[in-house]
């Protein structure tokens, strides 16, 4: 297997893989993930640190993790490769951009994978590099249609330049399919280039009148394509979710909206915060339950871990531990770094026993928060419920020895030793 496949494994799937093995993530286009080859050594076990601190948000723990994977590497460029794409991933999310920018710059001289060109692309937008984010977008729209509504928002309302921005649809689409949604976008440039008033980008305000009725029009006249279209262009803005959202409401066909929405979820891409908002207000409005059941269940699997954790209370809520608990699960898949969730889960699990997952979950939690007595708790619990009854004492007793100050828990701990047999 070769080595430079490592660089996939930095996606926190890893987490998925570990915790619960039967989540997959629909993506707009499939890709190749590929494990480890299995070795016992230095390199190894700092990589996988250094992956177990960033899904637990320690990133500076993380660079330290990847600083021993470096040494450990002696020079192996596929090694060095992942090691810095990594390093650039918690720079990033510890809003360190430049030096971001700076290893992924690196690292395009030999890698030019769609991962490292979208991370690339990000840092440049959040420094405001536009003209050297306008190159990294033309080269993801090789990849996928799927940038198109970030390359407009790039060309059309940050920088102003329709000749370019018509210019790059026409050669990059020249030798391909140009699709509806080519077609449409291409459609929008030429308006502008007529002579329409351009649209100042504001993040901070509502979507303008203007914009709205564009997107009523397209619903009135039925062109649900085109009215998605617009509305994942829109969806960039989290605050133009609520008004799109008034405006399906009242559409007069919901089933439609549903439909329409489910599609930009899916196969789309706007911001986390875009979807969430969505959620919210579709939850908070008069919601026919029917149709937002068959939504999540079509859409979960492309959400971030908030958006997960916002509908497992929901679920909650409403009474529905099954479905709150797969919300739950998903969401530390994706991210470990809520410890109070991983409790509020294993109680669940509790609840509903569940215990081969409450066991997993437990397990893997221990990985991350070493001498917790509440896990060795729930994981003792768990080990009873599925009669591993030795496995159970040695884990209760050795939790109970990490209790201090804590006698309702050190009470649970004997009443639950008391229901493995002598």
């Amino acid at each position: 297997m070769q080595r430079k496949h490592l660089i996939y494994l930095t996606i926190s799937l890893f987490l998925v893989l570990s915790l619960v093995t039967t989540i997959s993530y629909a993506q707009e286009e499939e890709m190749a993930f590929h494990g480890l080859e299995p070795e016992n050594n230095a390199f190894q076990d700092a990589f996988f640190a250094a992956l177990r601190y960033k899904a637990i948000g320690n990133y500076r723990l993380a660079l330290q993790a990847l600083d021993k994977a470096e040494i450990e590497a002696r020079e192996e460029k596929d090694k060095l490769e992942v090691i810095g794409f990594e390093r650039a991933q918690n720079h990033y999310y510890l809003k360190e951009h430049q030096e971001s920018i700076l290893l992924l710059e690196k690292l395009l001289e030999t890698n030019k994978q769609r991962e490292v060109l979208d991370w690339l692309y990000q840092s440049y937008m959040e420094v405001r590099e536009y003209k050297e984010a306008k190159e990294t977008i033309v080269q993801l729209l090789e990849y996928s249609e799927v940038y198109l509504p970030n390359f407009y928002m790039l060309y059309m309302e940050l920088t102003h330049d329709p000749n370019e921005a018509l210019q790059v649809l026409t050669k990059t689409f020249e030798t391909k399919n140009n699709t509806k949604q080519v077609g449409f976008y291409k459609g929008m440039i030429r308006d502008e280039m007529e002579g329409k008033e351009l649209v100042e980008a504001d993040t901070d305000s509502n979507s303008s009148e203007k914009e709205i009725q564009k997107l009523q029009s397209f619903l009135e006249q039925e062109s649900w394509d085109e009215a998605r279209m617009y509305m994942e262009l829109l969806l960039q803005d989290e605050n133009n979710v609520r008004p799109i959202w008034h405006q399906l409401e009242f559409s007069g066909n919901l089933k439609q909206a549903f439909q329409s929405v489910e599609k930009i979820f899916t196969k789309g891409n706007i911001p986390n915060k875009s979807k969430l908002n969505l959620l919210t207000a579709i939850i908070e409005g008069s919601v026919d339950k029917e149709l937002f059941a068959k939504f999540i269940d079509s859409v979960y699997r492309n959400l971030d871990a908030t958006s997960l954790k916002y509908l497992g209370d929901y679920f909650i809520d409403e009474a529905d531990k099954e479905k709150a608990k797969l919300m739950y699960l998903n969401s530390l898949a994706i991210s470990f770094d809520n410890y109070s969730l991983i409790i509020e889960v294993l109680q669940l699990l509790s609840e509903t026993k569940d215990y081969n997952e409450q066991l997993e979950l437990a397990t893997n939690a221990m990985n991350y928060y070493p001498m917790q007595p509440v896990l060795y708790f729930y994981k003792g619990e768990a080990l009873i419920g599925v009669e591993q009854w030795s496995k159970a004492k040695d884990v209760l007793e050795e939790g109970a020895s990490y209790i201090i100050d804590q006698p309702e828990l050190e009470k649970e701990f004997a009443d639950l030793l008391q229901k493995v047999p002598k």
